[in-house]
């Protein structure tokens, strides 16, 4: 996560020797400060900088690539 450009960083993984490469950004409304991916692999969590919110992102299975699914998340945890 980039907390201080609000996006995420998107990598590939090389399928010989398993060297991540760059593939580029995900740009989000918020300040994301931390990531977890679900056990199936198909969604990315982050959690925002500045708000009790939590963004949901959809994860490709055949490419990998980023898309929003619902607005973001709001908790009442302080």
């Amino acid at each position: 996560s980039n907390t201080g450009s609000s996006d995420v960083s998107i990598y590939a993984l090389g399928s010989d020797d398993g060297v991540p490469t760059a593939q580029g950004t995900f740009e989000l409304s918020r300040a994301p400060t931390g990531l977890a991916i679900e056990p199936t692999g198909r969604f990315l969590y982050t959690a925002n900088q500045g708000v009790n919110g939590i963004s949901v992102l959809r994860i490709d299975p055949q490419v990998g690539a980023l898309s929003a699914t619902e607005p973001e998340l709001l908790t009442d945890v302080t």
